[in-house]
């Protein structure tokens, strides 16, 4: 929704939600201390990045953020067409952050579709190229974090297809 006419209901709306903001970078602050992963995202033009829970988020030492455009990975409107929309990532994974960073070259913005009132809801989801690509991130971290547990043996891709033919 557009609130450029209604400010006091916008910042009415963002005091309502300032508790779970401040739970959301809370969370994330104690996945950091504890070793553990976060992954946030939100609008890059988003007045949420100037909040200060999320200003003190991303100022930790191991914080990476990266900007992607949902179109890069195949965000589409009902009809078909590019949706341009900017994510802003924030991670303490080098892996994840290396992922959802794509952004349409200016040319295929050109072919983008505006994202309006119909298409607001369709624009905040993650299509499966997004998907997919913080899952590929969240695959290396694990090879990672712990290579013998993520190790796959020359012959288990083999055996497995066997298995599978058999079910």
């Amino acid at each position: 929704m557009n609130y450029a006419h209604r400010m006091d209901e916008l910042e009415a709306i963002r005091d309502e939600d300032r508790p779970l903001v401040k739970l959301g970078a809370d969370l994330c602050k104690e996945h950091a201390n504890e070793g553990r992963l976060y992954l946030g995202e939100h609008p890059l033009r988003s007045a949420i990045w100037k909040e200060g829970e999320i200003e003190e988020l991303r100022q930790l030492p191991d914080n990476w953020e990266v900007i992607c455009d949902a179109g890069a990975y195949g965000a589409e409107t009902e009809d078909g067409m590019p949706i341009q929309k900017p994510h802003r990532w924030i991670t303490n994974s080098q892996y994840i952050a290396k992922e959802p960073d794509k952004k349409l070259t200016p040319e295929q913005k050109q072919y983008t579709a505006k994202v309006e009132v119909k298409e607001t809801t369709r624009s905040g989801q993650y299509c499966h190229g997004l998907a997919s690509a913080i899952l590929e991130g969240l695959q290396k971290e694990a090879l990672h974090r712990n290579p013998q547990r993520f190790h796959q043996r020359p012959d288990s891709h083999e055996s497995h297809k066997t298995l599978c033919q058999a079910c």
